[in-house]
């Protein structure tokens, strides 16, 4: 995987969030976003019914992981598709990417200078798809 630049390991990445969140259902991969080079990262959590204390998240991740290998954004879904040994299907995820419009699912953007994951809504799609906003 290559985010911004510098290869990551989406298993060390998976690692802090399943360990901090309790649970085993997490898939990470690199996205990619408007006319930026490399990759940006995304998780996606299954986490049903659980609640997520995003600013924990955040500060665990930014405390753990190299700058460039924290997720920029999160994905919370409910239900998640496996493969017959039980490993998360991409390929949708991958297809959907961080585009709020593609589903019905909230997904969330790091907002560092709050070490905060915030609602990605439209608004905040388009000013970083157009690189009005920068990493």
């Amino acid at each position: 995987m290559n985010f911004s630049g510098e290869n990551v390991s989406t298993t060390d990445v998976e690692a802090v969030i399943q360990n901090h969140m309790n649970l085993t259902d997490c898939t990470v991969f690199g996205v990619s976003v408007g006319n930026c080079e490399g990759k940006a990262g995304m998780a996606v959590i299954n986490a049903k019914n659980k609640e997520i204390d995003f600013k924990q998240l955040a500060h665990q991740l930014i405390q753990r992981l190299p700058s460039y290998a924290i997720p920029l954004f999160i994905r919370i879904t409910d239900s998640v598709e496996l493969t017959g040994t039980y490993k998360l299907i991409k390929y949708n995820l991958r297809k959907v990417g961080y585009n709020p419009e593609l589903t019905d699912d909230q997904i969330y953007f790091l907002d560092r200078s709050n070490e905060n994951y915030i609602p990605l809504d439209s608004k905040l799609y388009q000013m970083i798809e157009s690189g009005q906003i920068r990493f």
